[in-house]
């Protein structure tokens, strides 16, 4: 007996990159109907949204011209409420640091080194800088395809949390908080940003930017205390099960709105207002599809040479999730994930090169069966994973369903990689 499908229809006036209202509620309605009954698996996420704090955003695009790309918004599903987006923050601050240094006319080749004026948790991003040629050419490369953390508490000294929060606000994505590395510090570590000095590629020196210090009472006034943060039964701390929720208050936040539209955003620039936009450059923006679209051989490393370890759909959910080796497929999906405490969060910008189908679509939700917070045990692979390759598929078939005339030009994204 089939699961009945909840059919949920929700207006989407908040987004940003929405055609109108009407348009995004006969969206939602269209896409729910077409996935209902196709998959198990979906159908039963889809009727326990609560349990699996379901969120999930599809952007249909529309080439209204040879030129024109115009991106409908629509939410598939009812839950609303806070999520740990993890890695998925990685993105905003790749591109905000490309910004920075274009502002500061400093090559990405040019290479850095971090003061060490503050220790705490895990600074191996510190010292890797003072023994090795560190460039943020290489540093983004590795946040985006590999998910490295290293490479993104790199970023965070380079960029500071308070000037992401005053550029993000700036472009109207300020539910987006992000005032810690990934290193294991302290609320209050987390603010005190060291030094870093660049030197360009015959070692000469050419810039330098001084420790800083934000005060814990700027950073609060970004964050609202609510009980909707404590999350589970019980959780983890030091070898030891305790009998309360895992507080996540202060820590990094996001709504996928926000994330979504800024992938959006670096993807179809003219989708926003002007002030809203990504100012980066060309060459940067291929960069960066180039380092979100690539599996982690595709990076030439010797280190992420071994597909057993580093399976092509390590960080791919969306569309891909179910297929260990992608080299002869003819889909790309150009995303960000992140994975952490039990919470999947994937952006994906997702381009079907034979079928001529391309659309945006944003998962978030939780796998915690145990309701234990920190305890390494959650259904990435059983539940989240086949989940966000499914529905990716899904999508793919609904778009052919709706296939029209007009032909979308994707040779762009396609030459990205090609040799």
């Amino acid at each position: 007996m089939r699961v009945k499908f909840l059919l949920i229809v929700f207006s989407f006036c908040l987004f940003k990159t929405t055609h109108s209202q009407q348009n995004s509620i006969e969206l939602s309605q269209d896409v729910l109907s077409f996935i209902q009954g196709k998959d198990s698996l979906v159908d039963e996420v889809f009727n326990n949204q609560e349990q699996f704090k379901l969120q999930i955003i599809y952007g249909q695009t529309n080439q209204t011209s040879n030129d024109s790309v115009e991106v409908v918004n629509a939410k598939l599903s009812k839950y609303n409420a806070y999520f740990y987006p993890a890695s998925a923050i990685k993105l905003p601050c790749a591109i905000l640091t490309l910004e920075k240094l274009n502002a500061l006319s400093i090559p990405m080749l040019h290479y850095f080194r971090i003061g060490d004026e503050f220790f705490c948790g895990n600074m191996s991003h510190v010292i890797n800088s003072n023994k090795n040629k560190s460039s943020y050419f290489d540093m983004i490369k590795i946040m985006l395809t590999v998910s490295d953390n290293a490479a993104y508490n790199s970023v965070y000294e380079f960029l500071t949390p308070g000037y992401i929060t005053n550029q993000l606000m700036d472009r109207n994505l300020q539910s987006i908080n992000i005032y810690r590395r990934f290193a294991g510090c302290s609320v209050a570590e987390n603010l005190k940003i060291n030094s870093i000095s660049f030197y360009n590629t015959n070692d000469g020196f050419v810039i330098k930017q001084e420790a800083s210090v934000l005060g814990l009472a700027e950073m609060a006034e970004k964050y609202k205390y609510t009980n909707a943060k404590l999350i589970g039964e019980n959780h983890e701390a030091n070898s030891t099960i305790l009998n309360k929720p895992y507080d996540f208050n202060y820590n990094i936040e996001a709504s996928l709105a926000d994330l979504h539209e800024g992938l959006v955003r670096l993807v179809y620039p003219n989708s926003t207002l002007p002030e809203f936009s990504w100012k980066i450059n060309p060459s940067d923006k291929d960069f960066l599809l180039q380092h979100l679209g690539m599996y982690p051989k595709e990076l030439n490393m010797p280190k992420f040479s071994d597909t057993l370890k580093y399976p092509d759909n390590l960080y791919k959910y969306i569309a891909l999730g179910n297929e260990t080796n992608l080299s002869n497929t003819h889909i790309r999906t150009f995303s960000k994930l992140g994975l952490s405490y039990g919470f999947v969060t994937e952006t994906a910008y997702v381009v079907d090169f034979k079928e001529n189908i391309d659309f945006f679509l944003s998962i978030s939700m939780y796998v915690n069966e145990n309701k234990t917070v920190n305890d390494n045990h959650y259904e990435y692979e059983t539940v989240a994973r086949p989940f966000c390759a499914k529905l990716g598929k899904l999508l793919i078939e609904y778009e052919k369903s709706k296939r029209t005339e007009l032909t979308k030009d994707l040779y762009y994204f396609k030459n990205l990689f090609t040799n």
